[in-house]
């Protein structure tokens, strides 16, 4: 079967969840028609993840609209796809979803004040310091969540993170998070319960190391499990690091356990960390460098930035500009064409000397650098511009005489030496 409806860009993923569609790959499509990486009308599959046969669905975006995405829903099951019609229609622009959503929260979010009043807790106080979330508290909220749809159970889950219980029952709430796990088939609320479990408070415990260990090798939790890395740590349990070596083969965890494994001062494991220098993701690479400096093992110092100027006043005004949004690998072997370009002022040290700097970026950040260059024997300025738009899909800006900018353009479409 096949329908169309319209939600809002804000609900959209939360409505897809809803339905039962797991929203990864319209998330990415998203970002990507955002950064300008692909084109609208385009198609994703989103699995459905509440049956226990394999099942998708194929969703068609026309357009993202000011407010408004435009969407196209196929199915083959008919019954699911029923089911799937059903709750996008409850969220849908027809039925004022924004509207509807915030008021179903907070009729929840009442309702298990309510819950745990009921028990002589005050949640709020208990979140403070003031009140204590007991056993028989905590049973209801547990209660009420078996009650209810999917699509609202973090809300109950996020009440254990910081409420303040008796060391018995933070063993007995810890454990219960960790085991839901094998009963939610929602990846989103695979990522919640990590969550909790990372900020909560004291609840990474000795006692639920074998539940981590179990989530932790088990491949169909994803990138859900990856802060579950430095929960392992935190219980002190002697079977962490190994674990946490062994999560280091795996893309989704490997940064995270490269930072837990440097915690644990985990020196044995040296040469298996620093063959992760030469992996494909840069956030990888640079946490491998991060963690053999910590254990005492540092790698190549990167040259000193002596080119980074503070802003791009001084740019002289007859430079033209040449910009690209690429993924973080892409960063150095694109920056490195520009010593292609020309004949002196920029070579493989100045290119080092970028990436050491863009290594310690943090969101939102830009940097510049000012490179005195020659080209065509014409002494000139080459301006290096880098804005960390996304940790893992900077912006670079590249400010050049027009020579040097048409030759960097002919070498990038493959059409240079």
């Amino acid at each position: 079967m096949r329908f169309q409806l319209r939600v809002a860009n804000q609900l959209a993923e939360f409505a897809l969840r809803a339905a039962g569609l797991d929203p990864t790959n319209f998330r990415k499509l998203y970002w990507d028609v955002f950064d300008k990486k692909a084109t609208l009308p385009a198609d994703v599959v989103c699995p459905y993840f509440l049956s226990d046969e394999s099942v998708n669905a194929k969703v068609w975006v026309a357009s993202f609209g000011p407010h408004v995405a435009y969407l196209e829903i196929e199915v083959a099951d008919e019954i699911i796809g029923n089911r799937i019609r059903e709750r996008l229609t409850h969220y849908s622009e027809e039925s004022r979803g924004m509207s509807v959503s915030e008021r179903e929260r907070k009729e929840l979010l009442a309702k298990i004040d309510k819950i745990v009043a009921a028990e002589g807790v005050n949640l709020k106080k208990a979140e403070l310091g003031g009140d204590v979330l007991t056993r028989p508290a905590q049973e209801s909220l547990m209660r009420f969540c078996d009650e209810m749809d999917h699509t609202y159970r973090a809300l109950v889950y996020w009440r254990f993170r910081d409420t303040t219980m008796s060391k018995e029952d933070r063993v007995f709430a810890a454990k219960w998070l960790a085991g839901r796990y094998a009963i939610e088939k929602d990846p989103y609320l695979w990522y919640q319960l990590s969550m909790v479990l990372y900020n909560g408070k004291n609840l990474a415990g000795p006692e639920i190391a074998d539940e981590l260990i179990q989530i932790l090798k088990n491949p169909r939790y994803g990138e859900s499990r990856c802060m579950l890395c430095d929960v392992l740590r935190r219980t002190k349990d002697s079977r962490a690091t190994s674990v946490l070596v062994s999560a280091l083969d795996e893309d989704e965890l490997a940064w995270m356990a490269l930072e837990s494994l440097a915690k644990l001062r985990a020196t044995e494991h040296v040469e298996r960390i620093r063959k992760l220098l030469r992996h494909p993701r840069a956030d990888v690479r640079r946490q491998a460098k991060k963690t053999l400096a910590k254990l005492g093992f540092p790698v190549e110092v990167p040259p000193p930035p002596v080119h980074l100027v503070k802003n791009q006043k001084s740019m002289p005004k007859d430079l033209e500009e040449w910009s690209t949004n690429l993924d973080m690998e892409d960063l150095d072997p694109t920056v490195e064409k520009l010593t292609q370009c020309v004949e002196s002022g920029f070579t493989r040290t100045e290119v080092a000397e970028i990436s050491g700097v863009v290594d310690g970026m943090k969101h939102n950040q830009t940097r510049t650098f000012r490179f005195p260059v020659s080209a065509n024997k014409n002494a000139s300025e080459l301006w290096v511009a880098v804005f960390m738009d996304d940790i893992e899909s900077p912006d670079l800006y590249i400010f050049a005489t027009p020579e040097i900018i048409h030759r960097l353009g002919a070498i990038t479409e493959g059409k240079g030496q």
